[in-house]
């Protein structure tokens, strides 16, 4: 019967990572349609632009509401974001890391899930690049994305009856959880923590939590 179990687990847990990775892409896809985009990249040869750049910004938020904002960091330090907002002095765009890896990936990147200080939702940064046609770096368009709908959509999914998907960021953080004073803190089973540190893109554990054996699958 636990043979069983654990079988039915697996392709749960294969189902659901599959369903992330989509949830991923569509995001990632639009981040390269906006850094091809002739209006973000020709943004500075006609005024108009930067309405339309605002526009296009404000069309995408507007259906897609895990997104928290959309931006445009340029090379020259400017930035567009909408919602607009006030930044910081002397903010640089140039100098964040979404900005960075996106050039150095020189393609689309997801940076590692951090928590908002407001919601204590999980969130990440989609990033792009953005050249002109002779490949010269004009900037890097990017959202942040709230993970709460992802969040809400795992925690609704039962494997068993007692069972539940996570979603944990590379340095082992809980994402997401049922019992939200798991969130944000770094998964207690040490067990689980010397597994997925290995090699093997996905496995299974057996472990022993508050006097109960334990069976946790994984998929990186």
């Amino acid at each position: 019967l636990e043979s069983q179990m654990i079988t039915a687990a697996d392709e749960l847990t294969t189902q659901v990572t599959t369903s992330i990775e989509a949830y991923f892409a569509g995001f990632k896809n639009a981040m390269r349609q906006f850094s091809q985009d002739s209006t973000i990249v020709d943004y500075d040869k006609e005024a108009e632009h930067a309405d339309l750049v605002v526009k296009e910004f404000k069309n995408y938020l507007s259906s897609h509401q895990d997104v928290m904002n959309v931006y445009y960091g340029k090379s020259d330090k400017r930035m567009i974001i909408y919602p607009e907002q006030k930044l910081p002095d002397g903010y640089d765009p140039t100098s964040r890391g979404w900005y960075q890896d996106a050039i150095a990936a020189n393609t689309v990147i997801i940076t590692k899930p951090y928590m908002d200080a407001a919601t204590n939702i999980p969130v990440i940064t989609i990033a792009a690049p953005v050249k002109n046609e002779n490949g010269l770096v004009l900037g890097v368009v990017g959202i942040d994305l709230s993970l709460s709908t992802l969040s809400l959509q795992l925690n609704e999914i039962n494997i068993g009856k007692l069972g539940y998907p996570i979603l944990m960021s590379d340095d082992m953080i809980i994402l997401t959880h049922k019992d939200e004073k798991m969130i944000n803190v770094e998964i207690p089973v040490q067990e689980i923590k010397d597994a997925i540190a290995k090699d093997e893109s996905n496995g299974i554990v057996t472990y022993t939590y508050e006097g109960a054996r334990q069976v946790a699958l994984y998929e990186k």
